[in-house]
């Protein structure tokens, strides 16, 4: 294929000055200009020298019989005539001197042989590869160095009627052309309009001659010149059209496209501002150092532009704008901002709820951070990916990147194991962090080994009880994979592991903790059914508690002591060891005692009554009934004081919470002793508890006590007291229900007008419960619940049959919807 470059050359005159407008070139065989002869190739590097008279005169001089005397294929010949020429040769010489200055002599008369030589061959249709110097370079040399009596020489050796000069004799027409090109593109200035015209008029006729002769690759040079001079010139859109165009051609005809050009594409994109295009161009050219800067640059102007586009809720853009960023700063070979931007990306995308985009943001920076060797990194990223994917409802790609986590945390535990015995805690945080997103991806054996070896480094690390933890949670996964015998294993590690820390913990004094893991161990021991290590391990733990129980007594903190001596006491006993538990158990009651005495003293009379109750059970495992007795009544009465003082400061709900510890104390009490008095009080606590809960505002559980207390009344046959506890259970119901009604909330009110309407029956009042069991069937309805409304409905008739067998008592109370408005849904009122 040929080419040849069409000049449409214009200049107009905008806001910002002259600017050089040149088409693009054009791909065409009929492209020829008026001055081209007719003779082929030969007729070309002929022109204007044929008749021309030589420099001086007519006469041959011995440089041309020496450039006819030549043979091109004698590369010794050719290099021999280069040499002489530009050492001297008369007239050439003379030439020179004028022509051409700056003290480039030498380089000149070199430069000047390689291009007479070159026409010489063209004129004979031979070689020119061999040649010395590049007839590039040569006209590059003698542009930059030829005086101004040397240009007018040149330009007027390019006019079709000049008979000719030294310029004309020995160099051929398209390097005239090219070196005129050379010389107009060194003056180009930013809106320079006259050298700019004259440099694209020359290269452009050049680059015509050279592809119609098949010198493509001067042809090439000459319109990538043009191209320069357009950059120069300062009109960079018509740079990349003639360099994108030279590409094209190039890839086109399958020839190789010259690396100076992409390299030169690349300057002019990045003059543009588009620096991506810019490293493309750098890319192809085999630049690298220039395309990395390019894409960092493009990198850069990716985050100004996100950070404008967040600046005006753009969010997404945004986002859009930092992965952008990241893809640029991973070709700029900067991983570390690559992943930031990322990061950046996915945690915008998340702020918007796009979450697989996020995800996938997330999952960009962890395969860069894994590349860089930072896997704890990795590992966060993935896991972020995958709680981003889940929350898309991608469940698969949610699981595939929990795993990816897991590997990613797994490799940067075996780095720390690497990295020496300081980074030993930290890989088995990374390896229990790996065995956690296995469970998140679903496969539970993975997790389990994760565990194990999150175990097995604890030990090595001497964190024993870390260690028992992680072979715990190895020993759980391995059996609900179904794999038992795994499972032994871990558990027989675990507990042994708890031993270990029983025994670390009590060489340093540190009785509680040695004891927990000792009790842990028996526990794990007597699970798999080991009953000798069990009781081995109760009996350490019994030893250690005791221990601790004696720290606390020395300490003057009894409370502490007698918990630590109840603890004893129980391990003692799962370890066979009564005696030891007997006395264990003596030694908490004791210590229960002093405690609930000294709280009583500082007035702290709820601490007291704990401790009181606790000392009871103490007693009572020891078989003390009396003392057990004594201590429970004592605890009751110290949560009476409780009640009282909250209700003296009107702390309504704290003092009922107390009078039901105070019911709850005479109900242990009354197991023990079965006598009217201790029933009463229970009934009687509850009904205190009711009243404080009604002075509260919380009806429902004043109604849950008034109903206890009706219950413990019942009990010991006092029906009347009993029917007016459930009086006053079903007047605190149906202000329960009416409190729910009044807020629409009928699904809350139907139950508590049922119970109310139970409380009627309890006390007889068989009229106001079948008003009350309608009152639920009503808000059922209305909570859309018609089977639970049709039962209340039976309930109801079935009261209104009592009622009818069973007349009211005289002068009743008035309780009921006659004392409290019904609330419906449509806020209308019943009385």
């Amino acid at each position: 294929m040929r080419f040849c470059v069409g000049i449409r050359m214009f200049w107009r005159h905008g806001g910002e000055g002259w600017r050089l407008t040149v088409g693009a070139i054009e791909l065409t065989n009929a492209c020829t200009r008026n001055f081209l002869m007719t003779g082929g190739v030969h007729g070309l590097t002929t022109h204007a020298a044929s008749n021309a008279p030589l420099v001086p005169g007519n006469r041959p001089t011995d440089i041309d019989a020496a450039l006819k005397a030549v043979n091109f294929d004698n590369e010794q010949e050719v290099r021999e005539l280069h040499r002489k020429m530009s050492d001297q040769m008369g007239t050439l010489e003379r030439f020179l001197d004028w022509a051409f200055h700056n003290g480039e002599q030498r380089k000149a008369m070199e430069a000047f042989a390689t291009l007479a030589l070159c026409k010489a061959a063209d004129d004979r249709r031979q070689r020119t590869d061999l040649i010395p110097g590049s007839r590039k370079d040569a006209l590059t040399t003698l542009a930059a160095c030829i005086t101004s009596t040397g240009e007018t020489a040149l330009v007027q050796s390019l006019d079709d009627n000049y008979a000719g000069n030294g310029f004309a004799k020995w160099l051929a027409y398209p390097d005239r052309l090219c070196m005129a090109g050379h010389v107009h593109r060194a003056r180009v200035a930013p809106n320079d309009a006259q050298d700019a015209q004259k440099a694209v008029k020359y290269y452009g006729e050049a680059a015509t001659l050279y592809e119609k002769a098949d010198r493509h690759e001067q042809a090439a040079e000459s319109s990538a010149a043009i191209a320069d001079v357009h950059t120069r010139a300062g009109a960079y859109q018509q740079a990349v059209e003639i360099y994108s165009e030279l590409v094209t051609v190039h890839t086109q005809a399958a020839r190789p496209v010259h690396a100076a050009v992409l390299a030169a594409l690349g300057d002019v994109h990045t003059l543009q501002g588009e620096h991506e295009k810019a490293a493309s161009a750098y890319k192809q050219a085999g630049r690298p150092e220039l395309a990395q800067k390019a894409f960092e640059a493009a990198a850069q102007a990716h985050m100004e532009t996100a950070k404008v586009h967040a600046a005006n809720d753009s969010v997404e853009k945004a986002a859009d704008a930092c992965d952008a960023a990241a893809r640029c700063y991973l070709e700029a070979r900067v991983p570390g901002k690559a992943a930031q931007a990322w990061d950046a990306a996915a945690r915008l995308y998340t702020a918007i709820h796009l979450p697989e985009k996020a995800a996938h943001a997330y999952e960009k920076a962890a395969e860069v951070y894994m590349r860089a060797g930072k896997y704890e990194l990795a590992a966060d990223a993935y896991h972020a990916a995958a709680v981003a994917y889940k929350d898309g409802g991608l469940a698969e790609k949610a699981s595939q990147t929990y795993a990816k986590a897991a590997q990613a945390w797994m490799a940067a535990a075996d780095a720390y194991l690497r990295a020496g015995e300081r980074a030993h805690e930290r890989a088995a945080q990374a390896y229990e962090k790996a065995a956690r997103a296995y469970v998140g991806a679903g496969p539970l054996v993975p997790a389990a080994d994760a565990y194990v070896k999150a175990g097995q480094t604890y030990a090595g690390n001497r964190q024993p009880r870390l260690a028992a933890v992680a072979f715990g949670l190895a020993a759980r996964g391995y059996a609900e994979a179904g794999l038992d015998e795994k499972a032994v294993k871990a558990r027989r590690m675990a507990a042994d592991a708890y031993v270990k820390a029983g025994q670390a913990y009590g060489g340093n004094r540190q009785h509680d903790l040695a004891a927990d893991a000792y009790d842990t161990a028996a526990k794990t021991y007597q699970f798999m059914g080991a009953k000798d290590e069990a009781r081995n391990a109760f009996k350490m733990a019994g030893q250690a508690y005791e221990s601790a129980a004696a720290a606390y007594a020395a300490n003057h903190q009894p409370d502490l002591a007698a918990e630590a001596y109840d603890k004893a006491a129980k391990a003692y006993e799962s370890a066979r060891q009564p005696a030891l538990a007997k006395a264990a158990s003596q030694r908490a009651a004791d210590e229960y005692e002093k405690a609930a005495d000294t709280f009583a003293k500082d007035h702290q009379h709820g601490e007291a009554a704990k401790n009181r109750i606790k000392a009871a059970d103490s007693y009572l495992r020891l078989g003390e009934l009396k003392k057990a007795i004594a201590a429970y009544k004592g605890g009751a009465q110290a949560y009476g004081r409780v009640a009282q003082a909250c209700e003296k400061e009107h702390q309504y709900s704290a003092a009922a919470e107390a009078h039901e510890h105070a019911a709850e104390a005479y109900k242990r009490l009354s197991w023990y002793v079965s006598t009217p008095d201790v029933s009463r009080a229970v009934a009687d606590a509850y009904k205190a508890a009711a009243a404080a809960y009604q002075l509260a505002g919380e009806h429902e559980p004043a109604a849950d006590d008034y109903k206890a207390a009706a219950d413990a009344y019942r009990e010991i046959g006092e029906h009347e007291k009993a029917a007016d506890a459930d009086k006053m259970a079903a007047k605190a119901y149906w202000s329960a229900a009416a409190d729910a009604g009044a807020l629409g909330l009928n699904g809350l009110a139907a139950p508590a007008y049922d119970k109310a309407g139970a409380a009627d029956t309890r006390a007889g009042e068989h009229a106001l419960a079948a008003k009350a069991h309608e009152a639920a069937a009503r808000a059922y309805r209305d909570a859309g619940l018609p089977e639970k409304a049709k039962d209340a409905a039976t309930r109801a008739a079935a009261a209104l049959v009592l009622a009818a067998a069973n007349p009211p008592i005289e002068n009743p109370d008035v309780i009921g919807p006659e004392a409290t408005p019904l609330h419906r849904n449509d806020r209308s009122v019943e009385w």
